[in-house]
């Protein structure tokens, strides 16, 4: 990627923020002891028809609330949300997805896939019968050299919702989601060429831990760069129903420095975002007090 067009652009110029209001808290914020808090929000996703929100909290829940009509009414304080689904699973879940055809007009679409150490990627309802967090389905991703599960550190279920994408260390899995059970993924993308190099695919590919994934809004065709970062600092952009290579790689560490001149740190790729038209991917790291924002017809 290229950012040289921007190094010249000259200072930056900062605007007052607009005012904004909390229209609703969860009851998780809104009581108990603030600063010690029995559990807390690890994400929230929208879901597709924007009425609902799901969270991924530290006791090892799948959090569903559904927002209210009148949620931008006039009030004279802070909408209360009330957890209206609960999928409690017994141990840690790493990813989720929400499925991208949601609708709370249509219960047979609120569903979500949920990621587990040592366990099959699993698919469960939003709003399970009282009591229950049974999944409906899964789906194996194992290592073939030892059997072991794979554990999908970030996962992306996009419309039209007929696959997902799961990414682990030094891979991409493309699962096709009618082909449940012992099938596995139909394709399985490498992000260096070569595990048995001592330098990890010789300085070529992204290395690391893919800790997020993002799409494009699909053109005509159906297709969509996504976009795949790792906690060491490797972004990928990939073509994943057109070809197994990369469209592009590189990493982001002191790039803010290089052509900026301001150092935001950064830890590790923790969320990208790509613009609605699609041109411009926004990327997000932990520890860091900054974004940058790439003009994707830059790549290279």
């Amino acid at each position: 990627m290229h950012v040289e067009d921007y190094a010249d652009a000259g200072d930056v110029t900062l605007v007052d923020s607009p005012l904004m209001d909390v229209v609703a808290n969860t009851e998780l914020a809104a009581g108990g002891d603030a600063a010690r808090p029995e559990r807390f929000f690890r994400g929230v996703q929208w879901t597709a028809d924007g009425t609902t929100l799901v969270a991924s909290t530290s006791d090892n829940r799948l959090a569903t609330y559904v927002l209210p009509e009148d949620l931008l009414g006039p009030t004279s304080r802070p909408r209360s949300l009330v957890c209206q689904g609960d999928v409690q699973l017994p141990e840690p879940f790493y990813s989720a997805a929400v499925a991208p055809y949601y609708s709370l007009a249509e219960p047979q679409s609120q569903l979500a896939l949920l990621s587990c150490k040592d366990h099959p990627i699993h698919l469960y309802p939003l709003f399970p019968a009282s009591g229950s967090s049974t999944s409906l389905c899964s789906y194996k991703l194992i290592r073939r050299e030892t059997e072991e599960y794979i554990c999908a550190e970030s996962m992306l279920w996009s419309w039209p919702g007929t696959h997902f994408l799961v990414g682990s260390v030094n891979r991409l899995d493309y699962f096709d989601v009618s082909r449940t059970g012992s099938d596995g993924p139909i394709t399985t993308i490498p992000t260096i060429p070569s595990k048995r190099h001592l330098l990890k695919g010789g300085g070529v590919g992204m290395k690391g831990m893919v800790s997020t994934l993002s799409s494009q809004r699909p053109d005509e065709s159906g297709a969509a760069i996504v976009a795949a970062g790792t906690w060491s600092r490797w972004m990928g952009l990939y073509d994943v129903t057109r070809t197994n290579k990369p469209v592009a790689n590189w990493n982001i560490q002191g790039v803010a420095e290089a052509f900026f001149g301001r150092d935001v740190g950064g830890n590790g790729i923790i969320q990208t975002i790509w613009s609605p038209c699609g041109r411009y991917l926004a990327i997000n790291e932990r520890q860091a007090d900054g974004i940058l924002v790439y003009d994707v017809r830059g790549t290279a």
